[in-house]
Parts: structure tokens; C-alpha cells; sequence
């Protein structure tokens, strides 16, 4: 039976906080903190995730997280068992693409996401597909932020 692999980011975390520096003052992104959510890397830790860093995260868990799968938020997650055994190509990946979509919208406020360039493209031959999705984070000035990664199908 397939299953779907962990969400593999290729954009660097560092990468998106630096580009809330570019758009913030150096010097007031320092003290500008509009999100925080705990660090879920370092549990251990009492670090924490802000800005840019705790959106990414909260991504990764909403798109790695099977509705069904949280005690108390039963829907939570993104249906993405639903194109498991779908062929990989365009029609699919416009599946996929709706599927991400909707559950950035339902349970992610924070992020408006901008659809005309938002992708998926199928890689067939890696049995898999590269997600692009490009959005905007609420209360930060008007910039767009692109998460990227490689969801791959194991059979």
C-alpha cells in the first residue's frame, strides 16, 4: 500500500525570516513579533517560533496532519490520502492544489493564499509532485512568501 512521505522543505527557514528582515526595517523587524507559536524542533526548549518561522510550521503540521488524526480537532489537516493512488499528472495535481488550498483557508488565518501562483507540478518519474504555494501573511506589510516542497508518493 502507498503512503505519502513527510513534506521535505526546500526553502531554508532562515531564508523566510531573512526576507521579513527585507521587508521590516532591520531594526524594527527585531522587536516586530506578530505570530509566536512554540518551537516544535526543540520541544525542550522554551524557544520560540515568530513570524515567518511559526507560519512555515504551522504549514508543514496542517499539511502532515491527517484529518482524524487530532483528539479534538477531528477535521484538522489536509485530505491528502485522497489522491494516493490517482495517477500523477495534471489532473491530479489540480486535485492536490484545491486540497492545499482548502485547508490553508479553513485553518490557517493568518495567510491569504495567492492562487494564480500557487503550483503543483507532477513529477512522475520521482512519483511525486513540487508544491509552490505563494501567500501573504496577514499584519505583515503587503509581501509575498512562497512555501515550497517536494510531496512524494511511496508505493
Amino acid at each position: 500500500m502507498g503512503t505519502f512521505s513527510p513534506i521535505v522543505v526546500n526553502t531554508p527557514m532562515a531564508t523566510i525570516s531573512e526576507n521579513v528582515s527585507e521587508v521590516l526595517d532591520r531594526e524594527v523587524a527585531e522587536q516586530f513579533v506578530v505570530y509566536q507559536d512554540l518551537n516544535q524542533e526543540d520541544p525542550g526548549s522554551d524557544a520560540t517560533l515568530t513570524n515567518m518561522d511559526a507560519v512555515e510550521q504551522a504549514l508543514r503540521n496542517l499539511f502532515n496532519t491527517k484529518p482524524g488524526e487530532r483528539l479534538f480537532r477531528p477535521t484538522f489537516g489536509a485530505d491528502l490520502g485522497a489522491i494516493l493512488f490517482q495517477p500523477i499528472d495534471a489532473g491530479t495535481s489540480l486535485r492536490l492544489k484545491q486540497l492545499l488550498i482548502k485547508a490553508v483557508e479553513q485553518w490557517e488565518p493568518r495567510i491569504k493564499v495567492d492562487r494564480r501562483n500557487t503550483s503543483i507540478v507532477p513529477q512522475p518519474e520521482e512519483n511525486g509532485y513540487d508544491i509552490s504555494i505563494t501567500y501573504q501573511v496577514l499584519g505583515i506589510p503587503e509581501e509575498y512568501f512562497d512555501f515550497t516542497a517536494f510531496y512524494q508518493i511511496i508505493g
